[in-house]
């Protein structure tokens, strides 16, 4: 009557259930290490956040003056890669 439960309380393990300590497998799971983004001046822009209205074929329609917000770094000045 080894390793059989009784009344609803299992026996202690028999000696060919307990784990082989020969086995070196191991399953741990080791994550890699995170990573952050570095932040870097935007190439587009040069870090000012604005362009001249017509930088952008589809703003090419208006004053000389005006100017639109960068969409490599959506005006930050700023990208992180």
């Amino acid at each position: 009557m080894d390793n059989v439960i009784m009344y609803g309380i299992p026996t202690p393990y028999s000696e060919r259930d307990k784990p082989d300590p020969r086995n070196t497998t191991t399953w741990s799971f080791t994550p890699k290490p995170y990573i952050f983004p570095k932040p870097y001046i935007c190439p587009v822009c040069n870090g000012k956040g604005l362009l001249p209205h017509d930088f952008y074929p589809d703003n090419a329609g208006g004053t000389g003056n005006e100017s639109v917000k960068c969409r490599s770094c959506e005006g930050k000045g700023i990208i992180l890669a």
